[in-house]
C-alpha cells in the first residue's frame, strides 16, 4: 500500500515524539531517548512519498507522482510531527499535559512513564517476607518495620517527592541473597526500575537514570572506601 507524505508522518507519530528539552526524539515503543542523529539513522530508508498532481485540459485526470525521501528527516522537518516541550516521568500521570512553567509560559509535557511492572493482587506474600526476615535478621523489629515502609511508601505514593534516602545492605560474605531483595523490588517498577553495577557510578554518563524511580546497585565493594560517596549523594 502506497502512503502519502502525510500518512507516513501520522504513522511515525504513533511511535515517535520530538522533545525540545532535552533535545531528542522519544521512542514510545521502546521507551528510550534517541539523539536526532540516531533517529535519522534508524529511519534512513528511502520511502516513496506519493502526491496527487492535477492536470488541466479536456479528459485530464489527476495522476500520482512519487519521490523517494528519507523518512526520518522528512518527519523531523514536518510541521505536523508530534512534539512536546519537555520530557518528564510522572507515575500514573497523563501521557500529555499542559503546565505553566516558572516564566509563566504554557508548555506541553510528555510523560515517559510506561506503567508498573506488575499489578497488585490479593495473594500470599510469605515468600517475600521469609527472604526479608533472613536478610534483616540483625535488625530490630522497629528497624524492619521502617525498612518495609521505606519500600512501600513510593509505591503507595508514586507522585510524591523522592524520599532523599538510600538503604545500604552489607555483609562479610557474598552469595547470601542481598541483591535478590533489590532485584525483587525492581520488578515491581518495571522499566522505571533498574539494577546496575557500581562501575556506572564512575562515569559522567547518566542517561541510564532517565525516568528511573528505583535503582539497586549491586557489588558496591571498593578498595577506596569513599569512592562513590559524592556521586551517590548527588543521585539520592
Amino acid at each position: 500500500m502506497h502512503l502519502t507524505a502525510a500518512e507516513k508522518i501520522r504513522e511515525m507519530n504513533q511511535r515517535y515524539i520530538k522533545i525540545d528539552h532535552p533535545p531528542c526524539v522519544y521512542d514510545k515503543v521502546n521507551h528510550k531517548q534517541l539523539s536526532f542523529g540516531d533517529f535519522t539513522k534508524l529511519n534512513s530508508a528511502k520511502i516513496p512519498f506519493f502526491h496527487k498532481i492535477s492536470v488541466s485540459g479536456n479528459d485530464a485526470r489527476p495522476r500520482m507522482s512519487s519521490a523517494s525521501k528519507d523518512a526520518g528527516l522528512e518527519w523531523l522537518h514536518s510541521p505536523v510531527h508530534l512534539r512536546a516541550d519537555e520530557l518528564v516521568s510522572i507515575p500514573e500521570g497523563p501521557e500529555m499535559r499542559l503546565v505553566t512553567n516558572p516564566a509563566g509560559v504554557e508548555i506541553r509535557q510528555y510523560n515517559s512513564w510506561s506503567g508498573w511492572g506488575c499489578l497488585p493482587v490479593i495473594g500470599n506474600v510469605k515468600p517475600f517476607l521469609t527472604l526479608f526476615d533472613f536478610l534483616t535478621e540483625s535488625l530490630t523489629k522497629e528497624q524492619r518495620t521502617w525498612l518495609l515502609q521505606w519500600f512501600a511508601y513510593p509505591l503507595q505514593n508514586p507522585q510524591k517527592n523522592k524520599m532523599a534516602t538510600a538503604v545500604l545492605m552489607y555483609g562479610e560474605t557474598q552469595g547470601t541473597g542481598k541483591s535478590l531483595l533489590g532485584t525483587t523490588i525492581r520488578k515491581i517498577y518495571g522499566s522505571s526500575g533498574d539494577v546496575i553495577r557500581s562501575s556506572l557510578l564512575k562515569t559522567d554518563f547518566n542517561a541510564w537514570l532517565d525516568g528511573k524511580l528505583f535503582i539497586a546497585c549491586d557489588e558496591m565493594a571498593s578498595d577506596k572506601r569513599y569512592a562513590f560517596s559524592e556521586t551517590m549523594k548527588t543521585y539520592i
